[in-house]
């Protein structure tokens, strides 16, 4: 007789569709117009370098925010975190350490929020002297990663939070689409930078 946990590629993963919903698709797009966006953003970025408004490691962190967003668009469907879920479920119960999986998931969450504070910290002293767009983008994706990786933690009260809803929309979707709205913004606001005159003489 077959194992559940020996059932997919890793444990219960297998590649394929992991949220055929119509929210699931959404997001799909929203990611995927947020990486063209910020793929945008950085050919203005590189436009206003020879003006020397725009550093160039701000242009290159433009470009790093569009492709970890395409990864996150396939990942959506992927969901790589549900096998990596799966493979730290399966590796628990073969060293006998899956009784006590709480304390370890709450050291991983408390670990994550610390690390989060931490990365949002260091980009802000990176991007100190560059747009205020680019500040928020990084914000944005701070935000995002560890919402993406709490969710994988599996975490009991964190699940059953995200899995409710306020007016018929879940909180996953909600934070979700908050941490790509807000990476989106900051890349729109840039591109403002660029095209509207208004904006010409502002550090934004």
């Amino acid at each position: 007789m077959t194992n559940i946990e020996d059932a997919g590629w890793i444990g219960r993963w297998s590649p394929g569709i992991g949220d055929p919903t119509i929210a699931g698709w959404l997001t799909v797009a929203i990611y995927a117009v947020a990486a063209v966006m910020c793929w945008r953003a950085a050919q203005a970025s590189r436009k206003l370098q020879p003006l020397k408004s725009v550093r160039p490691l701000e242009t290159t962190l433009w470009w790093l925010l569009s492709i970890v967003l395409c990864f996150l668009c396939i990942n959506k469907q992927l969901d790589l975190q549900t096998a990596m879920t799966e493979f730290a479920r399966m590796l628990s119960r073969r060293d006998g350490w899956y009784a006590e999986r709480r304390a370890y998931q709450q050291m991983f969450v408390v670990g994550l929020v610390l690390g989060g504070a931490l990365c949002a910290s260091l980009l802000l002293v990176i991007t100190w002297k560059m747009s205020r767009s680019i500040k928020l983008a990084m914000l944005g994706l701070c935000l995002l990663g560890v919402f993406i990786l709490t969710r994988a933690s599996s975490f009991h009260h964190f699940d059953v939070f995200i899995g409710s809803s306020v007016l018929g929309i879940k909180w996953n979707w909600i934070l979700e689409i908050s941490g790509i709205g807000v990476i989106a913004l900051a890349a729109y606001r840039r591109l403002q930078h660029v095209t509207n005159p208004t904006f010409a003489n502002q550090r934004i």
